[in-house]
């Protein structure tokens, strides 16, 4: 059974559920330079605004190439845990 496609009402954007389908269209089309999560629908978009201009316009960015530090991922996923219980 196919879910409903979403859009947030303040981009216009398609919404991805996940950060991890955000990351396979990122990795699927070219033209896709990242992801970014957004506040105010609670989903993740994806954008063609590569970082300089991104830096330009005053956008926060996650860095690349960062390794994660003992613990983060167990704390990201509770985090995303907590998140899917609350609803």
């Amino acid at each position: 059974m196919r879910q409903e496609v979403k859009h947030c009402k303040d981009t216009g954007k398609f919404c991805y559920s996940s950060e991890a389908k955000a990351i396979r269209a990122l990795n699927r089309y070219d033209d896709i330079r990242r992801v970014y999560y957004c506040d105010s629908c609670n989903s993740w978009h994806t954008t063609k605004m590569g970082v300089g201009l991104a830096k330009l316009n005053n956008i926060p960015l996650k860095k690349k190439g960062i390794k994660p530090k003992p613990g983060d991922i167990e704390r990201r996923l509770a985090e995303l845990k907590k998140k899917r219980q609350d609803g």
